[in-house]
């Protein structure tokens, strides 16, 4: 009996975690990676080779500036020399020859200190001016970093907006055209009607087609930032809303962009630092100052170099001196550089004006631009109410015979043009505000943190990729016997103790609870179109031309049946295309007579 309840337990445990792990193999399998726009700004920042190239042009500049600090302080030098000699000794006659050998060493420190120098001062403020420089391009590189990423998953979420909107634009028409064409074989309708209904077809799958290309396009371009490719982006909440900024004023926000805009604050700091490097190439023509202190020692062994009875001698110096350097003549080398020095200042100065201008007028166009858009979303949103509305009216005319085919394509083309312009509206408004943010260098990353709480994630998508490890199955040992778990047991809160509980809450509310009794569908409403107020004045215009009324028949709610494929709904009154006339279905023999003499003349064959 104990074998068979552990037999038992240790089948329960590993079928349990067999469940678990196909379940959240299934859910890794059918899920999709979606990176939100933060997610992309921080993957961005550890692929991106521009913001790179800002922090290693960064670090060039600082050692720049500890290289041309270090000309102005003490320069320490050491210098060793070792020297050997050897000389011959002959005399004529003699039958031997004298030699000797002699050793020198020689060691000497000195020390070397500018005074006055007003070149080199002048290089270290420029290297000053061109530190901040870089500083102030790096600001301005990582401002471009979440203006490029913001724009590119923005071109993203319009695309895929295009191309869902196209798709169902596909569908639509596409399923208009089946009807058109059942129409037209029951001799109902004319052939220039199913001409437009198939060119109408046939342009939304283009347009469809376009739009998927548009859409890898953008893909593209954010995975080249991102580094990894993303394939269901986040789409932009229905409420988000529209707000106005708190700055209310074009010129507050021209000012704002002229005192904090890192392209002239980088702008204003390399200008300082060629007026630097102009006043460094004046001052070459002054005399320079500096300061040398020296010690040297020497050691001789040998007679060669000595005056004395004794061969080795040992000799030490000490010098201090102040050198005063006077440039005289240098063929007109100074000069030169001088003048080039003083033309780059006036062509910066002129490019530093100029992208001054550019950047006030920049900041009032984008902020007016803002304004605009917030009043054009709003009016474009009441289009598209008037959009779909216009394609209910338009469906129920054209079931009645009140309206063509064309009307009823325009109307429907009408609604995804409006919900096309409807999206890339509210899109392109974030898109001013991140650029007029970057035009006043006031954007960062809590911006996008704002707007990223309007984004929603899709269905069925992993929001976070970060790794995770399924678990191994594990079967309980045989020498420990299965029991039941108790109220207050810990394991009682593992996954496997939960699927246990709901699988067996599940068993008993499917055995016991009673069946539903299933109540009969309503029928769908009848669609009746509010009419119009009249105008009290008295010259009352028409909105649609006059048509002749004709008797409507009553007709039954149709039932939730699938209807079958050659089955069309029939239309109240039918329409004599050579007489030019409307014929209530009631009239049996005038309708089948025009329905021959219609398709008669659609073949061009007589006329009746």
């Amino acid at each position: 009996m104990q074998s068979s309840s552990l037999t038992i337990g240790a089948f329960l445990h590993h079928t349990a975690t067999l469940g678990l792990t196909a379940c959240a193999y299934l859910a890794s399998a059918t899920s999709v990676h979606a990176y939100s726009l933060v997610e992309s700004y921080e993957r961005a920042k550890l692929y991106d080779a521009q913001i790179k190239v800002a922090a290693s042009s960064l670090a060039l500049d600082s050692e720049s500036k500890v290289q041309a600090a270090s000309a102005l302080k003490p320069q320490v030098n050491a210098r060793l020399s070792l020297a050997h000699a050897r000389s011959k000794t002959s005399i004529a006659g003699a039958p031997r020859t004298g030699s000797s050998k002699t050793f020198r060493t020689n060691a000497q420190v000195s020390l070397t200190q500018d005074l006055f120098n007003l070149d080199k001062w002048y290089r270290l403020r420029s290297s000053q001016a061109s530190h901040r420089r870089a500083q102030a391009e790096y600001g301005s590189a990582v401002q471009s970093l979440l203006n490029r990423v913001t724009s590119a998953y923005f071109d993203v979420l319009v695309a895929a907006a295009n191309l869902e909107n196209d798709r169902a634009a596909e569908r639509a028409l596409f399923s208009e055209r089946k009807r058109i064409t059942l129409y037209y074989d029951n001799g109902e309708l004319s052939i220039n009607d199913l001409y437009e209904a198939q060119a109408a077809s046939d342009l939304s799958k283009a347009t469809r087609i376009n739009s998927e290309h548009q859409l890898s396009i953008s893909k593209q371009t954010l995975t080249g930032l991102t580094g990894e490719p993303i394939q269901n982006p986040w789409t932009l909440s229905e409420r988000f809303p529209l707000q106005k900024l708190k700055i209310n004023s074009a010129e507050q926000w021209a000012n704002m962009a002229l005192a904090k805009n890192w392209s002239i604050i980088a702008s204003q700091h390399e200008l300082d630092s060629l007026k630097d490097n102009a006043s460094s190439a004046r001052y070459r023509h002054y005399p320079t100052v500096d300061t040398q202190f020296s010690l040297s020692t020497a050691h001789n062994d040998g007679p060669a170099f000595t005056t004395n009875d004794d061969e080795d001698s040992q000799q030490s110096q000490r010098n201090a001196s102040i050198n005063i350097n006077i440039p005289l003549y240098n063929s007109g080398l100074t000069n030169s550089q001088q003048r080039a020095a003083e033309a780059q200042v006036d062509m910066k100065r002129h490019s530093h004006t100029q992208l001054t201008r550019n950047v006030s007028q920049e900041s009032k166009r984008l902020f007016l631009s803002y304004d605009a858009l917030i009043l054009q979303i709003r009016a474009q949103r009441n289009a598209l109410k008037s959009a779909r509305s216009l394609v209910k009216t338009t469906t129920f005319g054209y079931e009645n015979g009140l309206r063509k085919t064309t009307d009823l394509l325009n109307a429907q083309s009408n609604l995804y043009k409006a919900k096309r312009d409807y999206d890339k509206l509210r899109l392109d408004l974030l898109r001013t505000k991140i650029a007029l943010k970057t035009n006043t260098g006031t954007l960062n990353a809590h911006d996008l943190s704002e707007i990223n709480r309007w984004l929603t994630p899709p269905k069925n998508a992993i929001v976070r990729t970060k790794s995770y490890t399924l678990p191994t199955p594990s079967i309980p040992p045989a020498s420990t016997s299965y029991t039941p778990q108790t109220k207050h047991s810990a394991s009682m809160f593992s996954p496997i103790s939960q699927f246990r509980s709901k699988l067996s809450d599940k068993i008993k509310t499917t055995f016991t609870s009673k069946p539903k009794s299933k109540a009969a569908p309503n029928p769908p409403p009848e669609f009746k179109p509010t009419p119009k107020p009249r105008l009290k004045t008295a010259s009352r215009v028409r909105a649609t031309p006059s048509v002749r009324k004709t008797p409507r028949v009553k007709t039954k709610p149709r039932m939730e049946t699938k209807p079958r494929k050659t089955e069309i709904p029939e239309l109240e009154t039918f329409y004599d295309y050579q007489r030019l006339r409307m014929i209530p279905r009631t009239d049996a023999p005038r309708v089948t007579a025009a329905r021959d003499c219609n398709k008669q003349w659609f073949n061009r064959k007589s006329n009746c």
